[in-house]
């Protein structure tokens, strides 16, 4: 899909030690190793699907003649009634090879203190881009037909308001998020369980890029504003 290295080790070993540490401007979503907890599911690490071609279900990126891009050097839009241009920050017209460089690591951790705990880091994401993460869950048993199931709940990972689902990538395209999120209702319906990793037979991270710019709350924004850009799938 491209050619960039496999994130580095330094990276991964990184994202785990703030898995326990924490961070400082996350401190109402217990950061340190002792509001932690007990941890009683996982860690379980997942990589990040990048969406366009065959692994884009909804086929939502096109080339100019809104067909699927191939080539690296296509220019990619959001398909919609029409063919919305998928620009960066600055203003350029981005490429299938830039859209592709994408790559994400997901870790995941539940706490005895009633939570799940997820760290998300990134790497070739667009320069500057902003960027929403959204949890989908399934019930395999009520659709077993589908390939996940029926979806059962979903919304902005962390609280339903969207208050901390929203990350801007760095200039050279990194991209970190670290939330813990706790057991209610969401954004677009059902219930967060304590624990994702064992009380829920399936779900998927999406990971949208804003076109605008902008962050939408609870949504993701109308559909010219944002195309979703990779997956991770448990």
């Amino acid at each position: 899909m491209n050619d960039r290295p496999p994130l580095t080790l330094a990276l991964v070993l990184a994202a785990s030690a703030l898995l326990w540490a924490g961070c400082a401007d996350d401190a109402a979503l217990v950061p340190t190793a002792a509001k932690m907890g007990e941890v009683i599911a996982g860690p379980v690490m997942l990589e990040a699907v990048v969406l366009h071609g065959a692994n884009d279900p909804f086929s939502m990126i096109a080339n100019a003649a809104g067909t699927t891009p191939s080539h690296p050097d296509d220019l990619i839009y959001r398909r919609i009634v029409g063919l919305i241009p998928v620009r960066a920050p600055d203003g350029h017209h981005v490429s299938l090879g830039e859209w592709t460089q994408a790559l994400g690591r997901a870790t995941m951790a539940c706490s005895s203190f009633g939570f799940t705990r997820y760290t998300l880091t990134f790497e070739g994401l667009i320069p500057f881009g902003n960027y929403t993460v959204w949890n989908v869950l399934y019930d395999r048993s009520l659709s077993p037909q589908a390939p996940f199931g029926r979806r059962v709940a979903g919304g902005a990972l962390g609280p339903a308001s969207g208050a901390k689902n929203v990350f801007r990538a760095s200039a050279s395209g990194a991209g970190y998020l670290e939330v813990s999120v706790r057991p209610g209702p969401m954004g677009f319906g059902g219930t967060m369980p304590a624990c994702v990793l064992t009380e829920a037979q399936g779900f998927k991270l999406i990971v949208t890029y804003h076109i605008d710019g902008q962050r939408h709350g609870a949504e993701p924004g109308p559909a010219e504003t944002q195309v979703d850009h990779l997956v991770f799938y448990f």
